[in-house]
């Protein structure tokens, strides 16, 4: 969750916080809910916080480090436009996760960093001993995988 956390706040105190609210979420929400992969269900919950937090804290300024990651896959993403987006939303999350099984660790590991921790290219490269060039070109070469594979499945990108 710290990785996680410090990678999207980038500071110590913020991400501290979001960790404490965690565990609070997780202790509230635990008893009714029942989730199959612990740790998965905490790291989703510590990241949706720490982005309700970026974003509180940069409100009246949108963070340039995320609206460049998001718009580095936003062509990979379906339009909002859909009459039956919950239905579309499932669907094309179940493709994507298809597509992942796909791909080798190293290459779904990078695209998980990069597009669900928000991590920089740079702390990827350096814990994969890739240059930053390097990561960016395989990313690069994911996202245009995971655009075709969604077009030959129709979704409206």
């Amino acid at each position: 969750m710290r990785h996680i956390t410090n990678g999207i706040l980038e500071n110590e105190q913020d991400s501290e916080e979001v960790i404490n609210d965690t565990y609070m979420k997780l202790w509230d929400s635990i008893p009714p809910e029942q989730p199959r992969c612990l740790s998965a269900y905490s790291i989703r919950i510590a990241r949706n916080t720490a982005l309700k937090l970026l974003a509180h804290n940069h409100a009246s300024k949108r963070d340039m480090r995320q609206s460049i990651v998001l718009s580095e896959i936003e062509e990979c993403l379906p339009s909002q436009s859909s009459p039956v987006q919950e239905m579309e939303e499932a669907e094309t999350l179940l493709l994507i996760n298809r597509w992942l099984d796909t791909l080798s660790k190293k290459d779904r590991t990078l695209f998980m960093r990069r597009y669900f921790s928000l991590d920089s290219l740079e702390n990827i490269a350096s814990d994969f001993g890739m240059t930053p060039n390097a990561v960016s070109i395989r990313l690069c070469r994911a996202r245009a995988d995971l655009k075709q594979v969604l077009e030959k499945e129709d979704v409206t990108i």
